[in-house]
């Protein structure tokens, strides 16, 4: 069948698809609201879009309008102007739910109506809502800030008594710190970038404007926002400078609270670069400040990503925890914010993350017990959970179970070709090397060690320049057998 006679090929679907659950539910009522005098058949379209969705199914043009209108024969040209209307709504719908949560937009927007309408004490009720400062810092609502004391000059300057002339310098002001909060923030993304795929830049105009910030800044009475992104600035021109994050991270800690979530993640994802940028120069220092930092976004409501933390955000706090050996606190969260995942993937997180802690706790009856528990549908899952078997096998001396994993493994990775090479291969040289060492640590039962030295010196300058999975793990077992 043509794929076009499909309602998932439709521009309406390709739009609607990327709506979560709350906000196709929400739609349901918004198409029957009648707000642009749509008729109650197109609400019975958005019941079964939903119904589509929440299945997973495809269905076609003419099976959706049967279900909708069952007492109609199909007419193709008014199903495509039903979702033509459908399309239109879910538009008006997206403006709404945006504008909606940016109440600094809402009350800027009807300070300007209300003013052109001649409303004046309600524009100036709406204009100190703007200007009170009560919203999250962020680079938008400072903006609208300003837009807004431009038009509470502009009514001032025009009144016909009481007129006031001495606003609008202020409004200066506030401008030129929002430029410089502006072109802060841009050369911020711009030297991660240079940082993390060597994309470069105009340095010199970038020092141009410094030397222009520093004559214009007063740095007794920064705003918050400048101060932040300025800290960050200069941890990410500076990467070896511990000062300058120590800077980023107390004014962040005392500021976060403050700043609007979407700002504050984008503020800490910078610091979480930056540490894991020196954590792979084996620079432990970042290890406890990556988790200072996952937990100060924990308790201030930003280690998510929309309605959901990320299965691999998740995953990362547990690492990090463990490598610091912080195991309550490692558990704790596992069970503490297992619900904060989507749905669909909490079951396997949960259990691979607490297989996770036992296996560091050296308890691993209970690590094989989650282990077994996880449905294997995600090819990093069931790679890192095999890590996780791997490393209890060759601790228990389970040197026959080590190898069937080592060759199940092997295949595995040669049939999987939607994961790229390069992490494929971390992998297969982590199980190929745990292999090799197992039959060492075997053959150190009937032979002298002192035989089989050589051929482990060798195993272990492999694996000290190859890039591998749990790296860290490896050098440990095989200097285990040296000693």
């Amino acid at each position: 069948m043509n794929e076009s006679n499909f309602i998932h090929s439709t521009s309406f679907w390709e739009i609607y698809s990327r709506l979560d659950d709350k906000e196709a539910l929400d739609f349901i009522g918004f198409s029957g609201s009648g707000i642009l005098g749509t008729n109650k058949q197109v609400k019975k379209l958005a019941v079964l879009c939903y119904e589509l969705k929440q299945s997973g199914e495809k269905a076609t043009k003419l099976s959706v309008y049967q279900q909708a209108f069952q007492k109609k024969s199909y007419h193709r040209q008014m199903m495509n102007n039903y979702l033509s209307d459908l399309k239109q709504l879910l538009t008006s719908y997206i403006q709404l739910n945006w504008i909606n949560q940016k109440t600094d937009v809402q009350h800027f927007v009807l300070a300007e109506a209300y003013l052109k309408m001649g409303l004046l004490e309600q524009f100036e009720n709406e204009s100190e809502k703007t200007q009170s400062g009560n919203e999250f810092l962020s680079a938008d609502t400072f903006y609208y800030q300003i837009k807004t004391k431009q038009l509470v000059d502009e009514y001032q300057a025009t009144q016909i008594k009481k007129r006031r002339y001495d606003l609008l310098e202020p409004v200066i002001d506030d401008f030129t710190t929002y430029f410089l909060l502006e072109k802060v923030r841009m050369y911020c993304e711009l030297v991660n970038r240079k940082n993390l795929r060597n994309q470069d830049f105009d340095h010199l105009k970038m020092e141009q404007f410094l030397q222009f910030y520093f004559n214009e800044n007063n740095t007794e009475n920064t705003n918050l926002l400048l101060a932040l992104y300025y800290s960050v600035l200069t941890f990410l021109r500076f990467p070896n400078d511990e000062a300058a994050y120590g800077i980023y991270k107390q004014k962040l800690q005392s500021g976060i609270s403050m700043v609007h979530p979407q700002t504050a993640r984008e503020l800490c994802l910078y610091g979480q670069n930056q540490c894991i940028r020196h954590i792979n120069k084996n620079n432990s220092f970042y290890l406890k400040e990556l988790f200072d930092l996952y937990n100060l976004m924990l308790e201030n409501n930003i280690l998510y990503e929309g309605a959901y933390m990320t299965q691999y955000t998740f995953k990362n706090y547990v690492t990090v925890a463990l490598r610091l050996k912080a195991f309550d606190e490692a558990e704790q969260f596992v069970v503490n914010y297992q619900n904060r995942l989507h749905p669909a993937q909490q079951f396997n997180a949960y259990h691979y993350n607490l297989a996770a802690v036992y296996f560091e706790e050296n308890h691993y009856a209970d690590a094989m017990k989650m282990l077994n528990a996880i449905q294997i549908t995600d090819p990093v899952y069931y790679l890192d959970s095999r890590c996780i078997l791997l490393k209890i096998y060759y601790h228990e001396n389970d040197f026959e179970a080590l190898a069937s994993l080592y060759d199940s493994v092997r295949v595995y990775l040669l049939r999987l070709k939607q994961m790229p090479k390069k992490q494929s291969d971390l992998y297969k040289f982590l199980f190929l090397h745990t292999y090799k060492l197992s039959r060492i640590k075997l053959r150190s039962r009937v032979e002298p060690m002192s035989s089989l030295q050589p051929e482990l010196h060798k195993l272990m300058q492999k694996i000290d320049t190859t890039d591998v999975a749990n790296k860290g793990w490896l050098q440990s077992i095989a200097s285990a057998l040296v000693n």
